[in-house]
This record gives structure tokens, sequence and C-alpha cells, in this order.
């Protein structure tokens, strides 16, 4: 018996949080996403704010444990949804996140929100 629980524990984690393409059935990275709303955003973005949104510190503690992932940034795309997403970009930028780990991408669900996502390299 113990065996098998040995034998089930290697096989399972290999498939917790993989999610499998339709396609080809081949394991995809792992994919975490927040969403920051435009009501939670402060006029002016300073560290000691933005740390306090929950949806961008928790996306930081993960980027964080995962070098081998990038940011996403996806964005409403209209008037004020690029230029804030830039926004965030320049902080993360500036408080050491390197520049080719952050992708901004237009095409957020709302126009109220910045969606985070972390996607393998």
């Amino acid at each position: 018996m113990r065996r098998l629980l040995i034998a089930l524990a290697l096989l399972v984690p290999p498939l917790i949080g993989v999610a499998q393409t339709q396609e080809s059935g081949i394991p995809a990275p792992e994919t975490h996403e927040r969403v920051v709303n435009r009501d939670a955003w402060p006029p002016e973005a300073h560290s000691d704010i933005l740390l306090k949104i929950p949806a961008l510190r928790d996306m930081l503690a993960l980027f964080d444990e995962r070098p081998e992932v990038r940011l996403v940034i996806r964005h409403p795309g209209e008037a004020f949804g690029r230029p804030w997403a830039e926004g965030l970009q320049r902080w993360l930028v500036a408080n050491g996140i390197p520049l080719d780990h952050i992708r901004l991408q237009a095409g957020a669900k709302r126009a109220d929100q910045l969606q985070l996502l972390l996607e393998g390299l």
C-alpha cells in the first residue's frame, strides 16, 4: 500500500497546475492571473501605495518565485488603458524587474481593469 501511495505522489505533482493544450495534448506552462481594478489604482503611484494592492503584491510574489516567467500586463487599450499599463511597467522596471520580462498586451476583459498574468519565457 505504501508503494502505491509513493508512486501516486510521484505522478500527481506534475499534473497539478498544468494545463494541456487541446491540439497536441502537450502540457502548457502554468498560468497565474490577477486583476487590478481602476478604482483601486491611486492617483499618484508610489511604491508604498502600490504594494498595498493585493493583486499586484500577490503577482510580484509569484513572479519572484519563478525566474523563468514573464509578467504580462493586459490593458484595455483605450485612451487611458495603455498609459496606465505603461506607468505600471515603468514602476516595475524602476523597482528591478527587467524590461524583457514584462510584456504589454491590449485586450483586457474589462475597460476598468488591468489583467496581470505570468507566462513562460
